[in-house]
């Protein structure tokens, strides 16, 4: 696999360069699985089939040695046995002949390693003690570190992804990024971005503040009206940014959309946050709010018979036809086309009291509020209430970008 990588690096740096009619090569990244990389990579082939590593596999008092494919980290092809970076020893081998096998070599000019953060999430869900979460997350970051400076001597970057941020495993995501920032060759890969007010403060944060390159990677092209992944990447957008879409994997994700070609010019200024209170009437549909939560038979179970189920809709206005007659009813929601088939157009009133400018304002899932912003979903309640509606906005030389949060709606204004 080593050899693959570097050969496509080599032979795509020379193509581009050749059909651009330049000597100028274009930077090409390897690929690599987390730092207990795949099994097909040679060096990880070497320490699986060396028997004096066996002492070092992963363990933890809960289940005894891991095995990912009956304890959750099969992903991606994962070799089902992983190694602790909790040793030096295995550590040093990762980090120079698995990871270093793909940095030390002239085909590429960096390395992707993703899934850097697993043992977070793993560990909460095997479960690790306390201790144990602390001592692998420390080594996660430990190996990170060496990764980083064996890359910045070999004249390479590496692209680190992450699925943690300011909100989520904060104590983590600081650490990462201050590594990422230290030695100037640090990559901050977005894997799947979904456009929220978090992850955008959290953005923000690493371009502005930090002032990291970052790879903003998204999975969904939300056109409300306007791109709406590509509007908040551009409001937190700073130098050495970049964005990609896929859908999320396929032959097909890789068309070139009329925003790609149009100009930005230079941003005028950071991006701004306005919060403006909006009075909303009776009955009056909430775009992208969800008061029903988790629908019966419910995986909350908390609220079940404090919601109703009223039969299948085809929109949010024939749903809300169905909850006028019955002044029992407190609120509605109106379930779109999802992923989730079973809750397809379907159609539930609210029966139990809530404070509704609360529960929204703040987007709170639990009792007594269960309310939370859901692309698609509508909502309406009966009592009027006043609404905090945030808006974000960022101008550029031949671009204004607005982000209305509450409902959802981006607008990508172009000048020319």
């Amino acid at each position: 696999m080593e050899q693959s990588l570097q050969e496509q690096g080599r032979r795509l740096q020379y193509t581009r360069s050749q059909s651009n009619n330049s000597q100028q090569k274009f930077p090409v990244l390897g690929y690599i699985e987390g730092l207990s990389a795949q099994q097909y990579y040679t060096n990880q082939a070497l320490i699986m089939n060396n028997e004096s590593y066996k002492d070092y596999l992963l363990s933890v008092q809960s289940k005894g040695e891991i095995n990912c494919y009956t304890d959750g980290c099969n992903w991606q092809g994962v070799e089902y046995r992983q190694y602790d970076l909790r040793s030096p020893i295995v550590r040093d081998y990762y980090v120079q002949n698995v990871i270093g096998g793909l940095i030390n070599n002239t085909g590429l000019n960096g390395t992707f390693i993703d899934v850097i953060d697993w043992w977070i999430s793993a560990c909460s869900q095997w479960p690790c003690t306390p201790e144990e979460t602390s001592e692998l997350v420390n080594a996660s970051l430990l190996a990170l570190d060496q990764a980083l400076l064996g890359a910045l001597q070999a004249n390479k970057v590496l692209s680190v992804s992450s699925h943690t941020n300011l909100f989520s495993q904060p104590d983590y995501y600081y650490q990462q990024a201050a590594l990422l920032q230290k030695y100037g060759n640090g990559i901050r890969f977005w894997e799947f971005f979904s456009p929220t007010q978090e992850n955008l403060l959290s953005l923000i944060y690493e371009t502005q503040e930090l002032q990291l390159p970052t790879h903003v990677h998204v999975t969904d092209r939300t056109l409300v009206p306007d791109w709406l992944e590509l509007s908040v990447f551009l409001l937190g957008m700073g130098n050495y940014s970049y964005f990609s879409y896929s859908g999320p994997w396929n032959f097909d994700s890789f068309a070139i959309y009329p925003e790609y070609t149009k100009p930005l010019g230079n941003p005028l200024g950071p991006a701004i946050n306005t919060t403006k209170t909006v009075p909303w009437n009776s009955w009056q549909l909430i775009p992208n709010q969800n008061l029903a939560y988790s629908y019966p038979p419910c995986g909350n179970c908390s609220i079940y018979n404090k919601i109703a189920f009223m039969g299948l809709t085809n929109n949010a206005t024939e749903c809300l036809n169905l909850i006028l007659p019955n002044s029992s009813f407190t609120g509605m929601t109106w379930v779109p086309k999802d992923n989730e088939q079973e809750w397809d157009l379907t159609c539930w009133g609210r029966l139990d009291t809530f404070d509704a400018e609360s529960c929204i304002n703040n987007e709170n899932i639990d009792a007594p509020c269960y309310a939370s912003y859901q692309t698609g979903h509508y909502s309406a309640v009966k009592q009027p209430f006043n609404r905090a509606v945030a808006t974000w906005t960022r101008s550029f030389e031949y671009l204004d970008v607005e982000w209305i949060i509450n409902d959802g709606n981006a607008t990508l204004n172009w000048h020319n």
